[in-house]
Parts: structure tokens; sequence; C-alpha cells
């Protein structure tokens, strides 16, 4: 007689080759949408994943699950995948079954499959995504079933498994299979920590009954939200191969990083001359390094990942080649700002980071994977107060740049990296460090609006902005990314939307690399601004044009917290009237204060001129949702407050 699990297994098979669904499908078919579930799109029924360990380095990864789709919204969810690398790793099969309201099941197989380049970015890469859907014909109340297996090869031990997306999730478990001799643990992130399940070599985590995850504005990123558990494993003794890559430390991290990179920022004559000639004429260190930075931050950003899984993807190519080929990716382009300051006796360190969720890295779980992006430290020549700077107990102060980001200069961080756990790639190391928040008096933009009435409504205007911070950066992002002509036709748009029939006359910026200010020069004419109420009575808005962030924070329910970043606004306006014209009445004065954002207008007349002030001034804060209705009062009162109106009678 066949062993039970063999049997299974045949039996699958033979449901597969014919097309009919497995029995697991069908069992998680079956379940009842919770009522809860009636508005969502789709739900998990099941997503269960092993990790079988077979020897150092090599793994055999299957998975199976099924999601029910709800509204034709959710058609999209009924997919899978899974990322594998073409050396060393493959996926050996992927299958999908639908199932319809009546119980037909619809087979998909290798041919229904894609296989796409993981990065678009990336020139080369061995990361590839191989995907399964079934798309449109996935209706309303249909089942869409997968199973893959996959085996990869990786100088890693470890992994983490978030158990849901945005959906909910009946059922979610993760195994990871050891062998004799080998251990496997793991720690639980954004969940209250649970036990795992342990059967004989197999370990199990599993939740159930997950709820969904609403999309809203200003919610933080969903790796902070939905709950992951990092898991490790590796032998029982400390002498064997394998315990090399079995992370135990920050300080092995580090170790293990500096190691791939140390040998890459060899210098050689053609970049000691190279940065010779970056820094001629410059008298202070801090103006060498601004050189070379902008340098290396004008090179093209060109991926190419090779030996991924050996460690990479964590890798930099050697400085000389980098400079030589004129490109390279995050890791090579901080690697040659560190070679280069070096040939001219300026220390600097890789920085390993995460971009865009300050909060991914964990301290609790010490693994290079749970960075995605490579800056440079450099060590200050003095005590410069720099909004980049951090000090360091060892090194003392160090310059934190991002040679990748074209439009933050050097002496800013990116507001995507700011505030997160970071950790310097030097052997020695021996811990994570909190990368600097910028001051919020830092990031923000200074507006003069300046106003000339001419008859029936008529107006000629100019507005001078000057931005800096993350502010500037935004600004300079859109000019930079833009043509000529898509860059005037954004600032018209943006003008037409407050003012009706505008027409721009001028258009000039001025980009200051060094103090990182970004300036914004418009002039324009409207026929009809001024509104005629009646004779010789008439209305303007002296908030004349709306600022480019606009602040979205509608429905009545709120289910997550409410993400806020620091910035401030200063506007002064002056509406200069023709002689005959008098206030008649002024809006009230707002003047609201929070904890996490305060707002203030003023007006007033003097010289025939109409003036007008607003400040705006928001916290970085993360408030839970339960203040939902306290933001949507304040930027409902901003609101109100900015479409308030000036009335101006003509004569006596």
């Amino acid at each position: 007689m066949l062993p039970c699990a063999l049997w299974a297994v045949l039996r699958a098979g033979a449901a597969c080759a014919s097309g009919e669904a497995p029995e697991w499908l069908r069992d998680a078919a079956a379940q009842e949408t919770p009522a809860a579930g009636s508005e969502l799109p789709a739900i998990v029924l099941l997503r269960e994943r092993t990790v079988e360990v077979k020897e150092a380095g090599k793994t055999l990864v299957h998975e199976r699950g099924a999601i029910r789709v709800l509204t034709n919204a959710g058609r999209a969810s009924a997919r899978c995948g899974t990322v594998y690398l073409t050396e060393g790793g493959k996926v050996t099969s992927m299958r999908g079954w639908l199932l319809g309201p009546g119980g037909s099941a619809r087979p998909y197989g290798p041919k229904d499959c894609v296989d796409v380049r993981l990065d678009p970015n990336d020139v080369y890469s061995e990361a590839r995504y191989r995907l399964l859907s079934a798309g449109e014909d996935a209706a309303p109340g249909a089942v869409f079933g997968w199973e893959w297996t996959s085996e990869e090869r990786s100088v890693f031990q470890q992994f983490d498994w978030a158990f849901q997306d945005e959906l909910p999730a009946l059922r979610s478990r993760v195994t990871v299979r050891v062998p004799e001799g080998w251990h496997a643990g793991g720690i639980v992130m954004n969940h209250e920590p649970f036990a795992p399940v342990v059967s004989g070599r197999a370990t199990t985590w599993e939740l159930t009954d997950l709820p969904g995850v609403r999309d809203e504005p200003g919610a933080p990123p969903l790796s902070e939200q939905v709950p992951r558990v990092a898991i490790g494993f590796g032998p029982d003794a400390l002498d064997h191969p394998a315990a090399a890559t079995d992370f135990t430390s920050w300080g092995q991290v580090a170790d293990w990083l500096a190691g791939l990179s140390e040998p890459r920022a060899a210098r050689d004559d053609r970049l000691r001359a190279r940065a010779s000639e970056l820094i001629a004429g410059r008298s202070s260190d801090l103006e060498r390094i601004r050189e070379i930075g902008a340098w290396v931050q004008s090179l093209n950003y060109i991926s190419i990942q090779t030996g991924v899984g050996r460690g990479g993807g964590y890798r930099p190519r050697p400085a000389a080649l980098v400079m030589e080929k004129g490109y390279g990716d995050c890791k090579d382009k901080a690697n040659l700002v560190r070679a280069l300051l070096a040939a001219v006796d300026i220390p600097a360190w890789l920085v390993a980071v995460y971009a865009g969720d300050p909060t991914y890295v964990r301290a609790e779980w010490p693994s290079p994977q749970q960075f995605n992006h490579c800056i440079v430290a450099i060590r200050l020549p003095r005590e410069d107060s720099l909004a980049a700077r951090v000090d360091h107990p060892e090194l003392g102060p160090l310059l934190l740049f991002d040679p990748t980001d074209p439009w933050t200069p050097l002496g800013s961080l990116p507001e995507s990296q700011q505030g997160g756990l970071a950790l310097v790639q030097r052997t020695g190391e021996d811990g994570l460090f909190r990368l600097p928040v910028a001051s919020a008096d830092l990031n923000g933009m200074r507006r003069r609006v300046q106003v000339r009435m001419g008859p029936g409504g008529h107006i000629a205007a100019s507005i001078r902005e000057s931005s800096t911070g993350a502010a500037a950066v935004r600004e300079r992002a859109w000019r930079q990314s833009a043509s000529e002509a898509d860059y005037r036709r954004l600032i018209e748009g943006w003008v037409g939307r407050s003012v009706a029939g505008a027409r721009v006359q001028r258009l000039e910026t001025n980009d200051d690399p060094v103090t990182g200010r970004f300036e914004l020069d418009v002039a324009f004419t409207a026929e009809r601004y001024v509104r005629s109420l009646a004779a010789g009575l008439y209305a303007v808005g002296p908030a004349l044009v709306s600022r480019r962030d606009r602040f979205d924070f509608s429905g009545d329910v709120r289910t997550r917290p409410i993400v806020l970043e620091s910035e401030w606004s200063e506007e002064e306006v002056t509406i200069a009237v023709p002689d005959a014209v008098r206030v008649e009445e002024f809006p009230e004065a707002a003047a609201l204060e929070t904890d996490f954002a305060s707002y203030r207008t003023t007006y007033g007349f003097e010289s025939g001129q109409v003036r007008f002030t607003r400040t705006l001034k928001i916290r970085r804060v993360t408030l839970p949702a339960g203040r939902h209705a306290d933001v949507q009062a304040f930027f409902r009162s901003v609101r109100r407050a900015e479409t308030a109106l000036v009335l101006l009678r003509e004569g006596d």
C-alpha cells in the first residue's frame, strides 16, 4: 500500500492532469464569506507556504492558496506569483484553477504564465517574477486557486513572510522544515507575539480571520500594518559552515556587508586624477565634498544585478569601473563617492538604509535583507549644522548623502529616508543608528503675490516662491523631470485651476545647489477674476492660488493611522485696487491651533492695497485613526478660510 503522503501527491497530480480542482481547493472554496467582507473586492480563503531546507544554501518552496472574487474590481486579485533567481534558482511548477459558482473548474498551466524582470529599471538582473493570472475570467463569485513550487540557492538563511496584503485572509500560515541538527525561529511583527507550532522538524506560524486593510490617504505603508514574521534557520552547531550566514547580531551584518564592499573601494591613479580635477580651486573640505557628490549624483542610474544569491545584490561594482562606465546603481554610486573622497583624504563609509518607510527596519531582527538602498556617510571636517548630519559615537560627526537621488542636494536627506534605522557598513560596527529628521523650519515655502486690479475685473499678478528642504525637492523634481513645454503646462494648469482664464506671461526658475533653495517666478493676467455682485460692489478672493500639495482626508470612516509630514508655508498677498475702491467687508480672520498643525490668516487695507497673509504649519506626527475627525475638521476649516472673499465697494 502506498504511504498516505505519497497517495495524496499522486491524487493531486491526477486532478491537475484532468483539469479537476484538488480537494484542498474545494474545501477552501466551501467556506462562507463573512458578512463584513461583502463590500470588499476579494477575500483570501487560504494562503500557505512551506519552506523545506535541504542543505546549506538550498531550499524548496511550495505555496498554495485560494481567493474568492467578490466584485469586478477584485478580478485583478485572482493571481499568484513568485520571485526567483535565474542563477541557482527556478520555478519548477505553477498551476491554477478557477472555480465557477456552479463548481466547474477551469485549469491554468505553464502556457498561461508570464515571466518578467522583477525591476524594470534594471538593465539586467537575475531576479525575475513568474506570474499566473485568471484576469477577466474571474467573475464575481469565482474562486481562484493556485500552487507553485520553486528551488532556491541563496547565501541567506533568513526570510520574512507577510500573512496578508490589503485583503482580508481567513487562514494564512508559513512552515519551515529543517534537517536534523538544525533549528528555526521567528520574530512576529505588527501583531501580538505568539508561539509557533512545532511538529518534528517542522515549525509553523499561523493566523486566521485577518481583517482587510483599507486604502486610505496619508496611511502608513502596508509593511507597518499587516502581520509579518521574520524567520531564520541554521545548524545547531556554531562551527558548521552554514552558521556564518545565520545572523544573530547587527555587528555580524555590518561585518558581512563590509566584507562585500571594502574591496570595491580600492583607489587607483584614475580615481585620484578625477578627484583632483573635481576639487580644483575648492579651498574647504565641504566644497570638495559638494563637488564630488554633485558629479556622482549626475551619473546615470543603471542597475546590473548578478550573483544576487551569493550576496551580489549588496556588493558594489569596483569604483574605478563605475567611474569609467559613467553609470551605476545606488551602492555603485555611494561606493564611488566614498572612493573619490578617500583619494583626497576625506573618510567615508557606505550606509545601508530602507527607503520609503522609516519604520520598516526592526532592531530585533539582524538581517541585511531589511535594507533596500545604499547611501554614504562622510566625516564632516568641522561642526556644520546641516540637516543630514548625525553624530556617530566612534566616527564623530557624519554627513549623510544620497548620490542616487538627483533632486536632494548635499546637506539634506531625502524625506523617504528620514527617521529610519540604518547601518554603517564597516568592520566592528555594533549597532543601528537613527537617520536624522529635518527640522520643520527647513522644509517649507514662502510666497509673495502681488496683484493689480484693473477695470472690469481684470487683474495682472506675479507670484514669487522660495522653497527649501523637501518642498524644494518636490519643485525641483517637477522641473527637472519635465521638458520646458511640459513644465509650463504644469504651472499654467496650477494657476488656471485657481484663476479662471489666467494667461501666463512669464515663467522663470532658479535652483541654487549650494543652499538647496528652489525659486519660482510667475506673472499672469486674467480678464474676470474680480466678481461683480451689484452696482459698485465686488468680491475678490485674496488666496489667489492654491498650494500644489493637496490634503485629502475625505470619508467618514477611518481604520488606519494618519501620517503627517512636517512642512510650513507662509504667504503674503497684496492687491492694489483703483483709487475709488475701498474695502466694504473683510472675512473673519482664521486662528486654528491643534497638536498637529496650526493655521492663521490676517487681513488689512492700507495705501490703496488689500493685504492678506496665511501661514500653515504641520508637524511630523502619526495620529491614531480615532483622530480622523480632528484632522478632517482642521483641513475643512483651512479650505473654508481660503475660499473666503473680501468685499470691495467703488465710490463713497
